[in-house]
């Protein structure tokens, strides 16, 4: 599905449990996106955001279990709560240096994700330590590339995967 320039806002949950849907084009640079827009969409495996997006709302691609490339933009500085939970086909993620935010549980469950480069992204250390579960329970996560906030994570952020007693 490609949604054209013209489309200027996207509402909540338009595509919410749409089984059939494999991949999304945002061909305009400033389409506002809606919260669980993909929510369960279990066919979905890509998505290249607007350019101009800069948060990624609640749910978004919530439990789309066949999800494997996010093209994120360097306008990004918030991924929402449980944005990504439960996509457990992603294997990597490459968040834009402009990154301010990661919600609460944003990639919980991603169980095939190996890899998160944070592209030395300039989260605030105040606002790192006070999230809890980003990666928790994805049990093939082992690298993160240019995290220059590791040490200000909490514990619970890695909860069951191998990096958790790093």
């Amino acid at each position: 599905v490609s949604i054209p320039a013209t489309v200027k806002r996207v509402g909540s949950r338009i595509f919410a449990n749409c089984t059939q849907l494999t991949s999304v084009v945002f061909e305009g640079d400033d389409n506002v996106i809606g919260s669980q827009m993909f929510l369960g969409a279990t066919a979905l495996e890509s998505i290249v955001l607007p350019k101009n997006t800069q948060e990624i709302p609640v749910q978004f691609c919530k439990g789309a279990t066949s999800l494997k490339t996010v093209v994120f933009n360097e306008n990004l500085t918030v991924v929402g709560k449980e944005a990504f939970m439960g996509c457990t086909a992603i294997e990597e993620v490459v968040l834009p240096q402009s990154l301010l935010a990661i919600h609460n549980k944003a990639f919980m469950d991603c169980t095939s994700l190996k890899t998160v480069d944070f592209s030395n992204a300039n989260m605030p250390k105040s606002y790192v330590s006070g999230v809890s579960e980003c990666f928790a329970n994805c049990i093939s996560l082992t690298e993160l590339k240019n995290c220059t906030v590791f040490a200000y994570f909490h514990e619970s952020n890695f909860r069951n995967t191998p990096l958790e007693n790093s």
